[in-house]
Parts: C-alpha cells; sequence; structure tokens
C-alpha cells in the first residue's frame, strides 16, 4: 500500500496523475490543456430561438390585467369629471356676470363681451384643456401598448418552428432568421402604434368637450368645428345670420324633444312628427322616415343653454320693470 503524505516540496504526492512530476513539469502540463474559444462558442450559437411550448403556454394565458381595466375605468370617471367641474365653472361664471347686470354694476354689452372672451381666452378653461389633453395622452399611451402587445402575442403563437433542441441546433445555427424575438417584435409594433397615434392626435379636437363647452357659452351659434356652419355637424336645422334656429319647422314651436332626420340635417320636435303625415322633409323636400330619425344630442345641449339664457333675460326685464315701478 502507498502511503498518501501531504506535498510540501511542490512534487506530486504519489498517486497522482503526475506521479512525481516536479511543479515545473505540472505547469507545463498545464498549460498544455486545450483552452475554450469563447468568441468561437458564441459564433456557434443560434441568433434567433424559437419560444417553447411551455413558453408559448404563459404567453397564450396572457391577458389585460385588471389593474389596467380598472385605471381605464378611473380614466374616464376622471375624464368626465373634469368635463363637468369646467361646465359647472362656466355656468357659475355667466350667473355671475349676470348678477352684476342685474345690480346695475354692468352692462349689457360689457356682458356679452366677456362671454365671448370665456371661450378662447379664460386661463382656467385652457389649464383644463391641457389636463384633459393630458389624460387623453395617458389612454392614447395604454391602448397603444394593448394593441402591440396582442398583435405580438397572436404573431408569435402563430409561427410555426421547431423547438430549439440539441437535435434541432443545426436548423437556427449560422442562419439569419428574419423572425424578431419577442421583446424586439413588441418594441417594432409598439413603435408603430405610437406613430400612427403621432400622426393624428396632436389634430384631434376633444368635440365632446369642445362642444358642450362651446354651446355651454353661446348656445344658439353654429359650432365652429367646420368651415362650413351648415354641414352635417349635428345642429344644423336652419341657420340664419349667425343663429341656429331652435324652432320645429313643421310646428313653427321651439322644440322640446329634438329628434334629427339623418336624410338632411334638419331637426323636428318629436310630438310634431306623431303628427305629420307627409314622408318628406318640409325644410328640403328630402325623404324623411323613422329609420332616419335619431335624437339630436347637439340639440339637446343647445335647448339647454338657451334655457338659461332666457332666464337671464327676464330676470333683467323684471328689473328694469321694477326700477320703472319705482319711479312711479
Amino acid at each position: 500500500m502507498v502511503k498518501r503524505t501531504r506535498d510540501v516540496t511542490g512534487e506530486g504526492a504519489p498517486d497522482s496523475p503526475l506521479g512525481n512530476a516536479t511543479g515545473e513539469q505540472q505547469a507545463q502540463v498545464s498549460h498544455d490543456e486545450p483552452k475554450v474559444d469563447q468568441a468561437s462558442l458564441e459564433d456557434n450559437l443560434p441568433t434567433y430561438y424559437p419560444l417553447g411550448k411551455e413558453a408559448k403556454q404563459s404567453l397564450k394565458s396572457l391577458k389585460i390585467l385588471q389593474t389596467a381595466k380598472d385605471h381605464d375605468a378611473h380614466l374616464k370617471w376622471l375624464d368626465k369629471e373634469v368635463k363637468n367641474t369646467l361646465l359647472d365653472y362656466v355656468d357659475n361664471e355667466l350667473n355671475t356676470y349676470n348678477a352684476l347686470v342685474l345690480r346695475g354694476q354692468m352692462l349689457v354689452d360689457e356682458f356679452d363681451l366677456k362671454r365671448r372672451k370665456i371661450y378662447k381666452e379664460d386661463p382656467i378653461i385652457e389649464s383644463v384643456r391641457n389636463i384633459k389633453s393630458s389624460l387623453k395622452s395617458i389612454k392614447v399611451g395604454q391602448d397603444a401598448h394593448s394593441k402591440a402587445f396582442f398583435q405580438m402575442k397572436a404573431e408569435i403563437l402563430a409561427r410555426q418552428e421547431p423547438e430549439l433542441t440539441i437535435e434541432e441546433m443545426s436548423e437556427y445555427k449560422g442562419n439569419e432568421s428574419d423572425q424578431q424575438p419577442m421583446y424586439s417584435l413588441f418594441e417594432s409594433l409598439l413603435n408603430n402604434e405610437r406613430l400612427k397615434t403621432a400622426k393624428t392626435d396632436s389634430k384631434v379636437l376633444d368635440e365632446v368637450l369642445e362642444t358642450e363647452l362651446f354651446l355651454c357659452i353661446h348656445p344658439t351659434e353654429p359650432l365652429p368645428f367646420t368651415e362650413n356652419p351648415n354641414e352635417d355637424d349635428g345642429d344644423d336645422i336652419a341657420v340664419d345670420g349667425g343663429v341656429v334656429n331652435l324652432t320645429c319647422p313643421i310646428s313653427r314651436n321651439v322644440i322640446t324633444r329634438p329628434m334629427k332626420n339623418l336624410n338632411c340635417g334638419h331637426t323636428y320636435d318629436k310630438d310634431s312628427l306623431a303628427n305629420y303625415n307627409s314622408t318628406v322633409c318640409p325644410e328640403c323636400g328630402r325623404p324623411l322616415n323613422k329609420r332616419a330619425l335619431v335624437e339630436d344630442a347637439v340639440m339637446s345641449l343647445r335647448l339647454k343653454y338657451e334655457k338659461r339664457d332666457q332666464e337671464f333675460v327676464r330676470e333683467r326685464k323684471k328689473v328694469i320693470v321694477d326700477t320703472e315701478l319705482d319711479k312711479i
């Protein structure tokens, strides 16, 4: 039996593969061992790796997170609250100006001038527009991510590729694949979605907000969002001298329940239609039938705010009458 002792002289132990070789000889043997060429190894690896079965199953099960849905619902609620707060502010401003008129502290012409400046020059309204724009940008960005993710998911799952195994390595090794890896595919799709929104988003007006805001201030004026106020912008039963006519072309009374004819854009009172026996519009002669009739939301807003303005007029007339009576 060979006795094993600790080698303190630098020579190999008796049972070592190097036997009694000196330290210099051991070093020489060590240097002769083959080295792994890292660059060569990396060159032989595939540049594209297909997604495995388990990974595809995981991808297939991915859906929009509940937190994202909650976030979207919160954005919609916040957007609505911002709009309502803005409209309340405008309504309050007009009521304040009218109160000054009633007290004799503001002329009617001055009231009309101030009201005309609100829509374009009021700093608070401009701030709210910026807030709405920010909320819209968040929503647009969220939608872009969702669209890009689902497009990427559909494309990845549709790929018919052999799994990357030792046996299939040669199929991928050294071949330049036309397929994008998942992460770069998502980035590419996301950039495309962002480009789409960038081309249109800066020009798109928040018509829901701007329509009600404008009508809250100017209920009988044509909407300024089209070059031709008589174009089908949702409010044109008749425009005379820049003032929208709020009377029904059938009864000639002020409309209370507006119904719009999609064939021509004219609006009638629902009660008047019930007693109207013709199948053509009394204003332009175009077809008038039930299938072409829809509720006119824009006209409803006009009537709502015109009712407020008429109340202003009644209050002013009452003050004038009371003032005249006091003189008697």
